[in-house]
């Protein structure tokens, strides 16, 4: 727990996080006023820009993470800790968790706040976004494994943005020309989808679609453990 504490405030001092964390509610208010009169789906469609801007705040975050103690030659320091590797980087990685929840708990805040959705949405739009969280969790762990693999903040936050940019249209087309585009986890870690009062016909089952985002975040985990207990320092 100290590790990870200590984690969070490293994050918080960070002056690109505090810029950053001032932005999600000014953000958020430059949209509530074309959200007094929406229904619920335009809701969540007209949020698109916002969620767009949390995924790149997190992928920001998280692609500095691990990367930054090799840029900044502390990561030796950093293992010479009584701790293990892998507490020490999973504590990196928890506190990460913990600071997304937390940059979405402010982004539904403002909302809540400025009473943007009536009594009657409030849920189904809550539970919309609930399911974006989760989307850019797995987002930004994919920013933090490539942290810890190219160690270079400009190379893994590059890599992640391409990702995001362009990676679904890029397995959409993929998806056209063979079966196995489908399975892919950029066009399955939306859940949001299955929320849609007609789902489209297109999509794989939800079960299995959680399948797939469970299999990605242990293959994660798995990289995770193994670069950081093979890799020198």
């Amino acid at each position: 727990m100290p590790l990870i504490t200590s984690e969070l405030f490293k994050l918080i001092k960070d002056k690109m996080t505090f810029y950053l964390l001032g932005l999600i509610p000014l953000i958020t208010l430059l949209f509530v006023y074309f959200m007094k009169t929406s229904s619920i789906v335009n809701m969540t469609d007209s949020f698109g820009p916002c969620i767009a801007f949390m995924n790149i705040f997190v992928i920001m975050i998280a692609s500095r993470l691990v990367a930054l103690e090799y840029e900044r030659e502390t990561i030796k320091a950093l293992f010479m800790q009584p701790n293990a590797r892998i507490v020490i980087i999973y504590s990196k990685y928890i506190a990460f968790i913990l600071f997304t929840a937390a940059s979405y708990l402010l982004f539904t805040g403002t909302l809540w706040v400025t009473d943007v959705a009536v009594d009657s949405l409030r849920i189904t739009f809550e539970w919309s976004i609930l399911l974006k969280w989760m989307e850019t969790f797995i987002i930004g762990s994919g920013a933090f494994i490539l942290s810890i693999i190219f160690r270079s903040s400009a190379i893994s936050l590059t890599c992640s943005l391409l990702i995001l940019l362009v990676g679904k249209k890029t397995m959409s087309f993929i998806s056209q020309y063979t079966e196995a585009g489908n399975y892919s986890l950029i066009l399955n870690q939306d859940l949001t989808v299955y929320t849609q009062t007609v789902p489209s016909p297109d999509l794989l089952p939800l079960s299995l679609a959680i399948t797939i985002i469970l299999l990605h975040l242990a293959l994660y985990n798995l990289a995770l453990i193994f670069i950081t207990k093979k890799r020198d320092v």
